[in-house]
């Protein structure tokens, strides 16, 4: 199978235009352990978090800087989707899988996803030690949920419901709401079964750094940028395999709880052999938390 969207197919950690995931001018506060720190850049506000107890800095990742989602999508291929294949590097079909991975993160995070209505990002963690190298990432992105039929649409389908509810207004309230962030536009035209929500997907840490708690602390900085104090959500949602129990286990003590389950939902897997990306069955269990 084509790797196109292939977080559409499976949220690990569960949905978000690049330009408004950033956070806003007004000051943020944040919780014991880390000190802020801002920088502006092209009429844009970058955060980041130092947390002091194991010295892990958590960034929001700059699309414009040259090679990042490159940086983000080489990470993703070796820490996500192939984190226990031996020789992976000297494999001919890892170049094919790495750009499927950067094409797909181009798309969602990526100068070219700002035509689109849905905000999005990408959270980045750096030991200081080593800050040239990533430690972990997590992306966070806006969708929209069908709270009767219990579906979060992928991020074509979302969008194309907030596009098309905007072009079906007159001229006047078209210009006025071509700019609404996602949340107005589904809260003023959309039915009321449908919302626009925020959600955690593929979070990855290195797998020479695990038991860090880079994950948690990720999920953290994530919640607090979807929160009042950021994107201004009250809820964010992820997605986990229900089979994947060490998953589901942090994701509870971080607050999460069970919203409902996909049941024969797909999945997909990176098959180094074959060079493609490979669906399967799973089970999938939908979580939120309150923010």
């Amino acid at each position: 199978m084509p790797f196109n969207n292939i977080t559409n197919f499976i949220l690990v950690l569960g949905a978000a235009h690049i330009c408004a995931a950033f956070v806003p001018r007004e000051s943020l506060s944040f919780s014991k352990g880390r000190t802020t720190g801002f920088k502006e850049k092209n009429g844009h506000l970058f955060s980041s978090s130092l947390y002091a107890d194991d010295s892990i800095s958590i960034s929001h990742l700059d699309n414009t800087e040259p090679g990042s989602i490159q940086k983000a999508s080489d990470f993703m291929t070796d820490n996500f989707w192939l984190p226990n294949e031996d020789g992976k590097h000297e494999n001919k079909n890892y170049e094919t899988l790495s750009a499927s991975v950067h094409d797909d993160l181009l798309d969602r995070y990526g100068e070219r996803m700002k035509q689109g209505k849905l905000d999005s990002g990408i959270l980045q963690a750096h030991t200081i030690g080593n800050p040239s190298e990533l430690a972990g990432l997590v992306g966070i992105d806006v969708a929209v949920l069908d709270s009767q039929r219990n579906v979060i649409f992928n991020r074509e389908k979302s969008d194309s419901l907030l596009t098309n509810a905007v072009a079906s207004l007159g001229p006047k309230d078209r210009k006025r709401y071509m700019r609404s962030s996602a949340q107005k536009i589904a809260t003023k035209l959309l039915p009321p079964e449908l919302s626009a929500v925020v959600v955690l997907s593929n979070l990855a840490v290195s797998t020479s750094l695990r038991r860090m708690r880079i994950g948690a602390k990720l999920c953290t900085e994530a919640e607090l940028f979807a929160s009042v104090k950021g994107w201004g959500f009250t809820e964010i949602y992820l997605k986990v395999e229900s089979e994947n129990v060490p998953a589901k286990t942090l994701y509870e003590r971080l607050g999460y709880e069970e919203r409902w389950v996909e049941n024969n939902a797909i999945a997909l897997r990176a098959d180094l052999d074959s060079g493609e990306f490979i669906e399967k069955i799973k089970d999938t269990t939908v979580m939120s938390k309150f923010l």
